[in-house]
């Protein structure tokens, strides 16, 4: 929870949180929809991890949600690059199922891990 802390003790506590979601499948964006109707969120998708870089060296993101379902680790590995480029975001890891090694992994980046798409909600309500 080391992560969540840094975004929500953040000054400006009225200021819009800015989301990168790294969503292949569109799945997660299913869940997080209503964000987008919340004017203290603004989430920005790509649904690879080469635009997701392309997009870290050109904006600030508080937030970082990966999909932990894409093939070959993948979102762990942009996890890992994204804290390294952005240090302060927070990293999420979401996978649609509990995946125990997906979140070990995430402890080990020191990442949220979200082990259903519906969870991830309980994230941005505490926000």
């Amino acid at each position: 929870m080391q992560r969540q802390d840094k975004v929500m003790n953040r000054p400006g506590e009225n200021r819009q949180l800015n989301i990168l979601l790294v969503d292949g499948t569109g799945q997660i964006m299913d869940f997080l929809e209503k964000l987008k109707n919340i004017d203290r969120y603004f989430v920005d998708q790509v649904e690879t991890t080469e635009d997701a870089v392309s997009r870290l060296k050109e904006e600030t993101y508080d937030i970082i949600i990966a999909d932990g379902s894409i093939p070959k680790k993948r979102g762990v590995k942009l996890l890992k690059k994204a804290q390294q480029a952005q240090p302060d975001a927070t990293a999420v890891l979401v996978t649609p199922g509990l995946d125990k090694e997906a979140q070990k992994e995430a402890r080990e980046i020191d990442a949220l891990y979200c082990s259903e798409y519906l969870m991830i909600e309980s994230v941005f309500m505490g926000m």
